[in-house]
């Protein structure tokens, strides 16, 4: 890369970028560079987003990687709260598997019928309804510069939407704390990717959905009884095994995705999905020890506390404790599954550890962290001192991690 790279959002940088495999040059562009993130803008070592043109006409490029759909835009994530940079990779891969355990499909067969007179669906590609990353070495004018993760974008076709349908919805909250239970839509606080214009058809589609969450958390609507209006069980099921295997504390009102595909005022059926998985695996937000991060001590992420447990947040969501109520059996019948058919085990998790893993040259992981020591500032630029001086920052403590929260879970759910 030749150019200066930014060091604040908003003030954004021109570069000429190469791609190589090893030492054969795939393609080069011209790129306008921003830093990317939220939480992360006061890290040291920071996140990018590269916007690519060809250097010869000015013309917008769109760039595939292997089974990826086309992008429009590159994003090099730092992940400097996780060294070992395979946790958000390694998350989503597991739960790309959890939904095609059925039909190997990562989402109902009909999702996918959609598409089919517009491309012969073709557009759905390996990160379908997450995003994927794979890890590369970056280098600039005075060498190298840091090991990253490219990885791809959260568009229309990742989730088998189509962007001129406004009954397409996608959508993230930014820490939006109070949905789940006040009813309420607040559009400021939310990444709406769908529909691209937002109009008050669009919010009242939404707003269906809060106030049912409302509505059953206060007891006035009965969750059993109209769940088949609103939402896509298996989806939420999934979801919330999901976020407890990797101990996600940031996909309850964060890091999550809600997705419909006939969102309206009176109709809509929406399902969830993770996204942004760095800290999970041990990994909490906060400067808390490995003792609290412990995957048997814990507890829920999505339930109330137990006694002797170590989560340092409040008390688990009440909606999704109502859902926990609502839907044990199938809950419980869904982990029987899961694990019956080794979609989630020590073995299948480390098969999955190993593929990311094998892509990071251990010379390069060894100079990132020469350039960007362990710190506080390095990883939220909270200055101080974090994940007790990299003992999460490993393989092996993945690999333990994984083994004994899976071992807590069969505990709880009688596996």
């Amino acid at each position: 890369m030749d150019g200066d790279l930014p060091t604040v959002k908003g003030t954004d940088t021109q570069a000429s970028i190469s791609f190589f495999h090893g030492d054969i040059p795939l393609f080069s562009a011209t790129a306008t560079v921003s830093v990317q993130g939220a939480s992360s803008q006061g890290a040291d070592k920071k996140n990018f987003k590269f916007k690519v043109v060809n250097p010869t006409t000015g013309n917008k490029l769109k760039v595939k990687f292997g089974n990826w759909l086309p992008m429009s835009s590159i994003t090099l994530k730092a992940y400097a709260v996780d060294r070992t940079l395979i946790r958000d990779s390694l998350s989503t891969m597991v739960y790309r598997k959890i939904l095609r355990l059925n039909n190997g499909l990562t989402a109902p067969s009909s999702e996918y019928s959609y598409l089919a007179s517009k491309n012969c669906g073709v557009t759905v590609g390996e990160a379908d309804f997450t995003t994927a990353g794979f890890p590369i070495e970056v280098y600039n004018t005075s060498g190298f510069y840091g090991l990253y993760v490219i990885r791809s974008y959260y568009d229309a076709e990742t989730y088998l939407l189509d962007e001129n349908n406004t009954q397409h919805v996608l959508m993230q909250p930014k820490l939006s704390n109070n949905f789940w239970v006040d009813g309420v839509f607040v559009g400021s606080v939310w990444d709406i990717t769908l529909p691209t214009t937002q109009d008050a058809t669009f919010e009242s589609s939404v707003e269906r959905l809060f106030q049912w969450f409302k509505g059953c958390n206060d007891g006035s609507i009965n969750m059993r009884a109209t769940y088949k209006d609103y939402i896509n069980l298996e989806a939420f099921i999934d979801y919330i095994l999901f976020t407890e295997l990797t101990m996600g504390g940031d996909s309850i009102q964060n890091n999550l995705m809600l997705r419909s595909s006939n969102a309206t005022s009176t109709s809509g059926i929406w399902g969830i999905y993770p996204y942004d998985m760095d800290q999970t695996w041990g990994i909490i937000g906060g400067n808390y020890s490995v003792n609290v991060s412990n995957p048997k001590t814990y507890g829920w992420v999505t339930k109330p506390k137990i006694a002797g447990s170590t989560n340092p947040y409040p008390d688990g969501n009440t909606w999704f404790t109502l859902f926990w109520e609502t839907f044990r059996p199938e809950i419980w019948a869904r982990w029987d599954e899961l694990r019956s058919n080794d979609i989630i085990s020590s073995k299948s998790i480390n098969e999955l550890i190993q593929k990311q893993v094998s892509l990071i040259n251990p010379k390069a992981m060894q100079e990132d962290l020469t350039l960007w020591p362990i710190s506080g500032q390095t990883g939220l630029g909270s200055g101080n001192a974090i994940s007790d001086n990299g003992k999460r920052y490993s393989i092996a403590y993945i690999v333990d991690f994984v083994k004994n929260r899976i071992e807590w879970l069969d505990e709880q759910l009688k596996y």
